[in-house]
């Protein structure tokens, strides 16, 4: 077996966890809810007018600081869906699960084999931090 072929192997794995079964139905839920995409395409096109606002140097101080409060109280209103809320912590759970297996890969490539199960090796250059 080659080493494409493990790394299909893996990622078969991963979605295989609880974290992307979560995952998945966390989507699902969002997919089928209309208000909680309008909610979150609202947040993404204000996000977009205030980054293309910024690039273009457009903007007084007084109105780039007004854009960002718009967008930091779009943020919070989208977060008071739960549907959303669910979704966005459904997708750090998973990204949380693939970022420990990359740590692992990375620690086995520097040629660190300690604890190869995912928790701490004892030795703190061998991953991205206590979580």
């Amino acid at each position: 077996m080659d080493i494409f072929e493990k790394a299909r192997e893996l990622g078969k794995l991963i979605l295989e966890t609880k974290e992307a079964k979560n995952l998945n139905a966390k989507r699902f839920l969002f997919e089928a809810d209309e208000q909680a995409q309008k909610k979150l395409n609202e947040y993404s096109r204000k996000r977009d007018e205030i980054n293309m606002s910024i690039n273009s140097n457009s903007l007084s101080d007084e109105e780039l600081a007004q854009l960002r409060q718009e967008l930091k109280a779009k943020a919070g209103k989208i977060m008071e869906d739960p549907i959303i809320r669910n979704m966005f912590a459904a997708e750090e759970e998973f990204s949380a699960l693939v970022e420990s297996v990359m740590d692992i890969l990375r620690a086995t490539i520097d040629g660190d084999f300690g604890d190869l199960e995912g928790g701490c090796t004892g030795n703190c250059s061998s991953c991205g931090g206590c979580r």
